[in-house]
């Protein structure tokens, strides 16, 4: 068997249209949306395409804050929900006792 087989290549026709099978089945999976992070990863590496991480209002919050200040940001938005609950099950008690009374 020498190595100059012909049945172990492909004739240029075979190569072009498997690269152009490719390209439009990766065409197919970006008009479709990606499956996963990893190829949308992928197809923004192979097209330039910038692939935003997470909002800059996100990494800033959690990047410049230290923990104690993230603390004092998370106990106050608790204390916030807790405020708006309050008030919510005041509103509604209200309303039903209103509606016994009638």
């Amino acid at each position: 068997m020498s190595m100059l087989d012909p049945g172990n290549y492909m004739d240029r026709s075979e190569i072009l249209s498997d690269k152009s099978s490719k390209k439009k089945s990766e065409v197919k999976k970006m008009k479709k949306g990606f499956k996963t992070k990893l190829d949308k990863a992928k197809a923004a590496g192979q097209l330039n395409i910038e692939v935003p991480i997470q909002s800059s209002s996100y990494l800033e919050r959690f990047e410049k804050n230290s923990p104690r200040e993230r603390q004092i940001d998370n106990m106050r938005r608790l204390k916030e929900i807790e405020a708006r609950n309050r008030e919510k099950n005041r509103a509604e008690e209200s309303h039903r006792k209103k509606k016994l009374d009638q």
